[in-house]
C-alpha cells in the first residue's frame, strides 16, 4: 500500500464517514472527516454554521480545510457533499479520489431522520434536491479514480472493495 491519501467524495448520506472510519482502521490509516472537523474547528455544528455564517463562509472553512490535506499522509478522509465543488484540483492532489455512488431514492431514504443537513431539510423542494445532486455527480464523476456503488451493498462488502483497490493502486 502505498502513503497516498484515500479521498471520499459523494453526495451526503453516501456513506463517506462511515465506510472512511471502516477502512481507515483495516489499512492502518489516520481518519479525517472534514465536516467533523470544521465542527471541532469552530465549536458549531455544520447547520449552525450555515444558519449564522451562511454557506458561503462555510464553503471558505472546506477550503482552507482541503488544502491542508496535501501535507497528509495515510489518512482517509471523508469529504463533505459539497467540498469537492470548489476544491477539484486541491483533491487530486491530495491523494487518490473515490466516489461512493448512491441513488438520490436510497440517500433521502438514509437521512430521512437526520435533520443536520441543511442543503436536505424538509423545507427544499424535491426539484431543488433532484439539481443539487445532478450538479454534484458530474462533478464526482470528473474527479473519481475509481467508484463504489453504494446501493442495497454490505458495509464490509464496500470497504473490502475501496481495501482492494488501495492494494492494488
Amino acid at each position: 500500500m502505498s502513503d497516498a491519501n484515500i479521498i471520499l467524495i459523494g453526495f451526503m448520506g453516501s456513506g463517506k464517514s462511515t465506510v472512511g472510519r471502516r477502512v481507515a482502521k483495516r489499512a492502518g490509516y489516520d481518519f479525517l472527516d472534514t465536516d467533523h472537523q470544521i465542527e471541532a474547528d469552530t465549536n458549531m455544528k455544520v447547520s449552525e454554521i450555515f444558519a449564522a455564517h451562511g454557506e458561503a463562509y462555510f464553503r471558505e472553512l472546506e477550503s482552507r480545510l482541503a488544502a491542508s490535506l496535501v501535507h497528509k499522509t495515510r489518512t482517509v478522509v471523508a469529504t463533505g457533499g459539497g467540498l469537492p465543488v470548489l476544491n477539484q484540483e486541491t483533491l487530486k492532489s491530495a491523494g487518490k479520489i473515490i466516489w461512493l455512488k448512491s441513488t438520490l431514492p436510497e440517500i433521502l431514504k438514509r437521512v430521512r431522520h437526520d435533520g443536520s443537513r441543511p442543503l436536505l431539510t424538509d423545507s427544499q423542494n424535491e426539484e431543488k434536491r433532484h439539481t443539487l445532486f445532478t450538479e454534484r455527480e458530474s462533478i464526482y464523476k470528473s474527479l473519481a479514480q475509481f467508484v463504489v456503488l453504494t446501493d442495497s451493498r454490505p458495509m464490509m462488502a464496500i470497504v473490502s472493495t475501496i481495501l482492494r483497490y488501495i492494494q492494488s493502486h
